[in-house]
C-alpha cells in the first residue's frame, strides 16, 4: 500500500498551480488558508475571484435564457389546414 497516494497530498505536493482555492479556512487573525494545499492567500484577491466567477456565471445563465427563448418559439409549427400556429404535443 505505500504505492497509493492520496490526491490531497498530490495537490499539495504539485502546488498552487493547480489548486482553485476553493475551500478555505480563516483563523482568529484572519489569516486565509487553502484547506487543499495549505497556501496562505489574499482574503482581498480571494473575493474579488469569488466575484468575477459569479459574474461569470451570472453572463452565461443571460445567455442560456435567451437560447432558451429562441428555442421556446420553435415549440410551435403551422397547422396545415387552417394556418395557424399551434404548439407541438408533449412538450
Amino acid at each position: 500500500m505505500d504505492n497509493i497516494i492520496s490526491f490531497q497530498r498530490k495537490a499539495r505536493e504539485l502546488g498552487k498551480d493547480l489548486c482553485e482555492h476553493i475551500h478555505i479556512t480563516i483563523d482568529d487573525n484572519l489569516i486565509c488558508e487553502c484547506s487543499d494545499c495549505g497556501e496562505q492567500i489574499n482574503p482581498a484577491k480571494w473575493i474579488l475571484n469569488q466575484a468575477k466567477k459569479e459574474s461569470s456565471y451570472e453572463y452565461r445563465i443571460t445567455g442560456l435564457e435567451k437560447i432558451i427563448e429562441k428555442l421556446q418559439g420553435r415549440l410551435r409549427v403551422q397547422c396545415v389546414h387552417c394556418l395557424k400556429m399551434t404548439p407541438i404535443k408533449n412538450y
